[in-house]
Parts: C-alpha cells; structure tokens; sequence
C-alpha cells in the first residue's frame, strides 16, 4: 500500500505511518515480517528495547527473498540512556544498533529521552539514585555534536529527539548546528499536546507519536488509567465508519500531520491498523476528538527524577512561556511569524521600531522605497547600545528598489546602501519588491514617462536573482525571496534559480486570501508573507466605495466574542493560517495590540467563517507599470489558473 511521505526539515522524507517494536520482545521478528509483507514501510526500534538482534534477522531474511530492499524501508533507533555519559558511549551504542539490526546505516537515529545515567550503569531498573545524573544540557549538546558527526559520515540520514519538552528543545537548538528532523513523544487522544505540536511545526521538527493508542499492552497500568480506546466518542465514530476504534485514533494523528507509530504483535492489528491510513475523518469528527484531550500524561519517566513533579520533569510552566511563533524556512533559518511592518512610516518610525522592540518584536520589513531606513538603522544602533537587544536577535527584511534593476551594477549600489543605511552587516532577508523594472536612471515611479517603464522582464528577473545568490554565497544575506510575485512569475523564476525563494511577501488579507498563491507556495516550500494584513487602511489613494477589512460584521463579531480587536481577528487568521504577517503602525497602543494578537486562537468555525467572506479585492494593482493591461493581465489569472496546485 502506497503512503504519502512527510518532508523533513533536511530534504529526506519519513512515512507518516510505522510499526512500533516497543514492549515487542516476543514475537517481534513475526511481527515485523507480517508488517512489511501487508505494506508497512516505516519500523520504530531502539536500542533500550532490547530486541533489534531478531529484528536484524528477519530484516536480512526478507531482503534475501527479495520481498523488499533496504532502501524502500524506513529505519529508526534510539540512542539508550545508559549511553549517554561520554562520547565514547555514544558510538558504541550506536555501532551496536548497526551490528544488531544488520544495516549499513540508519534512516533516522533519536536521543531516546533528555535523561542521563553515570557512566558504567548497567540497568535503570536496579540503578541507585546516585546514579542518576538526569537532564544536563550539557551532555545533551555534547551527545548531539556526535550525531551531527555520524550524519556527515552518512551512518545516519537524520536525527532527532524523543520526549523533549519545548524548553529542552530550546536549549539543544541553542549550540546545535543541525536542527532536530524529529521529537517523537508519547501523543494519543487523551494527550494531544497542541502547543508542543505547534511548536514542532514552526521550528520545522517533525512530531511522531508514539503510544497513539494509549499503550494498553503495557504493564503496570493503573486500574483507575481512563482507556483511550474505551473512550465513547471514539467508539460512535468508529461505528459511523465501520471502523475500530484503534483506526479511529490513528486516523486523528495522522490528520493532524503527526508520524504515527502503533506497536502490535498481532497479525490481524497490525493489519487493522494500516487500514487507518484509508480512514477519513470529517472536520466536526476532528473537531469532536480535539475536544476530549485530557491532558493526560501515561508515561511520566518519574524514575529519572522521582523528587520532581510532573510538571517539572516536562517544564511545563516553562514551556507555556515560549511565544510559539517561528517558522522554518526552505534553507533552514528561521524568520519570526509575526513583524513590524515599516511603510508609510516616515515619520516616527524610529520611536514605533522603539515600542516594538522593547514590546517584544523581533521581526522588521523594511524596504528601500519606503524612505526611512537611515532613521531605522539610527535606532538599530541605539538600541544595541543599550543592550536592549543584540543583532542576532533581529529578523530584519529589506526590498530592492525597482528603480534599481536595470543592470547588476544598480542591484549592487541598492543592497550596500540599504546596509549603509541599515548600519548592519547583514541582512537576514532581501526579496525583490516588484517583478517590474524601470530604465536606468529613473528617479521617480510617480514622475517617469511610460517609455521609461520595462515592467515585466523575466530575463532581466533571472539576472537580478543570480546577483542575489552571489550576496547570499558572500554572506552578505541569509535568505532571498520575492514579493508581488504571482505563480506565473515564480515558475519563470525557478526555470533558471539555483536557490528557489525562500519568502513571496504579497498582499493578503480576509478580502484577498489568495488560497491558491497560499497553496502553490507551499507546494515549492516558499513561505507566503502578508503585507497589508488589516487592509491598509491609511493608504494614499483610498477609494470611498472600497471594503474595508476591520469593519466587516464577521471579524467584528468575531472579535466581540474574544474580547479583541477586528485587528486582531485579522492578524490571527492570517497566522493560524501558517502565513507570516508583518501589520505596520506607528501608533504604540497598536502596535502593543497587534502583538498581542499572536495569543488569539481562533476555533475551527471561526477560521471557516473567515475563509467564507474572501472577496478576491485586490487593493494593490501595480497598474502604474502597465496602465494599458488589465487587472488579470498584470496578475497571471488565465496563466496561474493553469497550474495544477500539487
């Protein structure tokens, strides 16, 4: 049976659905075989499991038969706790998971937990206390940067962690130079983790769920343990299905865009179990089952620190400080989800990046055009003075003018002065603005005459990039991307680019959602970044009889029920969405309520509301580069309708 694979944050790619070989000891070697014959092509194993030798046999007697190759599996392990002490350790367990599993190399290689044990320890069980060294960042970096070793030696494609709180992962992110494929972690119904799920996935890290059926088969349950698959939602759904209720909870996971990871040693669960992936939840069934999350932790690893509470152990009051809002771009950096926009912020635009800063931003959108960088760099300065903030830890944007892009020359002169301007070194991101260019020489869009105008030229838009990608290879720019760009445009792009865009920033907002550019984006891994995400309501030019956004009765109403702003239900949206959105003000209880609307959470019902009320009402037209085209014409409707969204 053929299954969709998730991307992972290294390019490779993972089966969201695998057999689990924990509490697997007998029967394992069967269990495997019936698995990969039914069309299982992921295995979860790991060293503390104490089985991988029968698991390597079977392996190797079912690559003999030709029943499948090596390279059509998926092969996970784990780096077991008694190994952790020493790099020494580390290879050794490492190198026994080979030698045990009979491979050459390993798909995919986990911390098993972020706890440690001294040196020399043989059993967790018999262990004494003293012997517990527990979470030590330390030692996990150190274990890490062998990982990292054993990924540039190819013995392993990807690494990763297993049982990591958002605050343990913070940490490891803070020296690791590869960052985490997966966190596979315990995750059924009755513990959904939503924030470390969101967390996950705006680093680029994978979450895996193990125990997704809530580990009934372990051993010392408690008699009193509430029984996932007891559960009475989960049984009428099963029964609207013809389903069981293990089918049901895989399913959920799996919609959720979880790896999921069932163990059996029963041939007909196993088989029942793949029959999951067939299984279509609706959304009021999603919805139903996010609901009954307990918060309900089965495996509280307790024995690594039995003086710690719960919460301890897992951080949880700590992990409840982090702002969730970051998002792994296509080449690995991250750019914040929420900035400060900077148009039509001439004036006091240095005392509004100010209260932004000191409010907690830590994302700008700057742009030549915009006029005011030299007062933006002049704050910059300012701020890092005072030690209010460092550089790296800004995200800052800028844009190449289109009256500079005529020859590579005026592209050079536009990114140095926007350093100059900018004081900095660097820039973190650099779109070009518009896909229209100007003449040589033209001073002013406003002013020029229509022969001045080149408007589109995808040539001239190919020339442009490759000088981009030569500041990206000088370190001049961490990332590259577009803006104003339409699906037709991208293509004609990525015909020629070595280093597809890693950002289009475009107009989007509830009247302009734009669901195709979103998708198409998505697909090429280029994130998409809303401008205007309130609609721009102070803009130059503004029609009498133009929508506006913040009075719609929908987002209004919305925003009643929050006890929020229709801003806020603007912003959001845009964010629950997966979008970057950078709202501009100058304004300091704005830009304080702005922020706050990265807390918002809209329900399923709202966001659908939203998405009902999308007017394709374009505020933007660029028809000052070509008066003569239409609307559609200028945009690539008839051009983008023809791409088929993959």
């Amino acid at each position: 049976m053929e299954q969709a694979s998730i991307i992972l944050n290294n390019g490779t790619s993972i089966p969201p659905f695998g057999l689990g070989t924990w509490l697997a000891k007998e029967g394992v070697g069967n269990a495997v075989e019936v698995a990969i014959r039914a069309g299982y092509r992921h295995l979860d194993c790991a060293d503390r499991y104490n089985n991988e030798g029968e698991i390597g046999m079977t392996l190797q007697k079912l690559f003999k038969e030709g029943l499948v190759k090596r390279e059509e599996l998926y092969i996970t392990s784990k780096l077991s706790c008694l190994m952790m002490a020493c790099k020494e350790d580390v290879l050794e367990s490492f190198y026994n998971v080979l030698k045990d599993l009979q491979l050459d190399y390993l798909d995919l290689f986990l911390i098993h937990v972020p706890f440690a044990l001294k040196k020399g320890v043989l059993s967790l069980a018999t262990c004494d206390k003293s012997d517990i060294i527990g979470y030590d960042p330390t030692i996990i970096a150190n274990v890490w940067t062998v990982l990292e070793d054993l990924v540039s030696k190819g013995l392993t494609r990807s690494i990763g962690v297993s049982n990591f709180s958002i605050t343990k992962m913070e940490n490891l992110l803070k020296t690791a130079t590869i960052i985490p494929a997966v966190n596979q972690v315990e995750c059924h119904i009755y513990l959904q983790q939503p924030k470390l799920q969101q967390y996950c996935k705006n680093k680029g890290i994978v979450l895996e769920a193990y125990a997704p059926l809530g580990s009934p088969g372990r051993s010392s349950k408690p008699p009193d343990e509430p029984v996932v698959l007891e559960d009475a939602t989960v049984k009428e759904i099963a029964s609207k299905h013809g389903a069981n209720p293990a089918q049901v909870c895989i399913a959920f996971l799996l919609q959720l865009g979880l790896v999921v990871i069932p163990k059996s040693v029963t041939e007909s669960r196993i088989i029942e179990n793949l029959k999951a992936t067939e299984l279509v939840l609706t959304d009021e069934e999603m919805k139903s089952l996010k609901a009954i999350d307990k918060n309900f932790r089965l495996l509280s690893f307790q024995w690594f620190a039995p003086d710690k509470t719960l919460d301890q152990i897992w951080d949880t009051s700590e992990d409840e400080a982090f702002v969730l809002a970051r998002i792994i771009l296509n080449n690995g950096t991250n750019i914040p989800a929420f900035g400060l926009g900077t148009w039509q912020a001439k004036e006091g635009v240095g005392n509004a990046l100010e209260v932004a800063i000191r409010a907690g931003y830590r994302h700008l959108d700057c742009a030549d055009r915009y006029n005011n960088e030299s007062d933006i760099g002049t704050t910059l300065q300012k701020l890092f003075k005072e030690g209010l903030v460092k550089r790296e830890e800004l995200y800052i944007t800028s844009k190449l003018s289109c009256l500079m892009m005529a020859c590579k020359e005026d592209v050079l002169e536009s990114f140095d002065n926007v350093l100059k301007d900018l004081q900095l070194d660097y820039l973190d991101l650099f779109l070009i603005h518009v896909p229209f260019a100007v003449k040589k020489g033209v001073t002013s869009i406003a002013k020029c005459d229509k022969s001045d105008i080149i408007g589109y030229d995808p040539t001239l838009i190919s020339n442009i990039w490759t000088t981009l990608e030569e500041l990206v290879g000088k370190g001049l720019l961490k990332s590259i991307g577009v803006s104003n760009f339409s699906i037709t445009k991208i293509e004609n792009l990525l015909k020629t680019a070595k280093i597809v865009p890693a950002v289009n920033q475009v107009e989007c907002h509830i009247y302009l959602q734009q669901p195709k550019l979103q998708q198409y984006c998505k697909s090429k891994g280029i994130v998409v970044e809303a401008y205007a995400p309130l609609g721009s309501p102070k803009r130059f030019g503004i029609s009498p009889d133009e929508p506006v956004v913040m009075e719609d009765p929908i987002v209004k109403q919305i925003a009643a029920k929050h006890g929020a702003t229709p801003a806020q239900v603007c912003i959001a949206f845009l964010l629950q969405l997966g979008l970057v959105v950078i709202p501009k003000s100058v304004t300091e209880s704005r830009i304080i309520e702005n922020l706050k609307a990265t807390e918002l959470v809209l329900t399923d019902g709202e966001m659908k509301s939203l998405r009902a009320i999308d007017k394709n009402c374009r505020l933007f037209t660029f028809k000052v580069f070509d008066p003569s085209k239409t609307l559609d014409d200028i945009w690539d409707i008839p051009n983008d309708e023809a791409f088929v969204l993959q």
